[in-house]
Order: C-alpha cells, then sequence, then structure tokens
C-alpha cells in the first residue's frame, strides 16, 4: 500500500453527521473517482483497478469526515471533496514514478541516447530507462517530470481520449487532453504552462544524449 493513502487515517464517523448527505455527494462523485482512477497504471502498484478506485473512495470518506461539521453548504463541501481527491491522484502520480514503483511498461529504446546499442535485451532496457530517468528526476521540475512520464507511457485514460478526439500518434498528446487528464482548465495560461514544462524536457533530454554518449 502506498503511505499517502488515508485508509489508516480513517476513523469512525464524526458526530452528527448526515448520512442521507454522505451517500448523495458520495453518489454524485462516484464517475470523478473512477475518471481519477482511470488515469492510474495499477500495475505499478501491483493491485487492481478497483483498488485504484477504493483509494479515492477512502479519500473521500477522511475528506468528508473532515469537513462535514465544518462546512455545512453543501457546494462547497463537494468542490472541498473533489478538490482532495484531485490532489491525491498528483500525489498518488509522483509515487508512481519513485523508483520503488518503477516498473516500465513502455518499449524504451536506447538509440534515444545512443545509437550503438542495438539488438539490446530487457535488462539493458530497463538500465537505461532507469539511468534516464534517474538524470531527468535530478534535474527537472516535478511537474515537468510527471509530464515526461506521461508522453512516456500514456495510460488507458490519455489514449481513448486521443482515439476519441481522432490523434493517431501517441507520441504527441495534444494539449486539451494533458489538461483533462491533469483536471486543469484548457485554457491560454495552462496551454502556456505545458509548452514550458515541455520545453524544460527536451533541453535536459538533449543533456542526457550527451551525458550518456560521453559516460
Amino acid at each position: 500500500m502506498l503511505p499517502m493513502l488515508e485508509i489508516n487515517r480513517l476513523k469512525p464517523m464524526v458526530d452528527n453527521y448526515d448520512p442521507i448527505k454522505f451517500k448523495r455527494l458520495y453518489a454524485i462523485t462516484e464517475n470523478l473517482r473512477r475518471k481519477l482512477a482511470s488515469g492510474i497504471d495499477h500495475r505499478r502498484f501491483g493491485v487492481t483497478q478497483e483498488d485504484i478506485i477504493s483509494w479515492f473512495s477512502d479519500k473521500f470518506i477522511y475528506a468528508y469526515n473532515k469537513y462535514c461539521n465544518e462546512i455545512r453548504d453543501e457546494e462547497i463541501l463537494k468542490g472541498h471533496l473533489i478538490k482532495a481527491m484531485q490532489f491525491m491522484k498528483c500525489r498518488i502520480l509522483r509515487a508512481a514514478y519513485q523508483p520503488k514503483f518503477s516498473h516500465p511498461s513502455i518499449e524504451f529504446t536506447p538509440d534515444l541516447i545512443d545509437g550503438n546499442f542495438h539488438p539490446y535485451d530487457d535488462e539493458t532496457k530497463d538500465h537505461y530507462y532507469n539511468a534516464l530517468c534517474k538524470f531527468l528526476q535530478e534535474r527537472i521540475s516535478d511537474n515537468a517530470y510527471m509530464l515526461f512520464q506521461l508522453q512516456l507511457n500514456p495510460p488507458m485514460y490519455v489514449l481513448h481520449e486521443m482515439k476519441m478526439k481522432g490523434h493517431d500518434n501517441i507520441h504527441k498528446i495534444p494539449e486539451e487532453v494533458i489538461c483533462n487528464y491533469f483536471n486543469l482548465g484548457f485554457d491560454v495560461d495552462n496551454i502556456k504552462l505545458l509548452k514550458s514544462l515541455r520545453k524544460e524536457i527536451n533541453t535536459n533530454l538533449d543533456l542526457a544524449k550527451e551525458h550518456f554518449a560521453n559516460n
């Protein structure tokens, strides 16, 4: 299990909570929990997709317990619950790319760094994949690293969205799909942010090529 999950922090429901309101908000946010979970590769954690969904259910219960007596307005309470679950998704995504959860399901090609590694076996691919990830993780921002991993190994949600929008090139994920995946507004500011992060990634990929070519 992951350290950020709320299951170990769950307590009995607070006194005077409204079970009808709880059930209503839980039902309203069911599709959101599934959408958030669909953007996470469960294989990295050795669990099922249903387990991922249950993590968001745990987070919902924890956040509801925390805010239900403090916030009486149902719409405002719902907003806090949604934000809590969205923030949790970001934490899970960051944790997913820590070395202990690094089980790449992509076809990593060492010729990204040096063209002299053909043919190569799985052990070689894993070695250079991990070396590249470590190199980038030490040099780029957390947001840029998350985008790098998303581009390198897009989850099923992203692939589905691209297919629905008629985009066949999985190596170029449209800004709109990325914004939807991270629950960002598809606007000028976020498009500029994505371009800045991509520039940060590409600059450091060039540095990585030079580094591994010389070492």
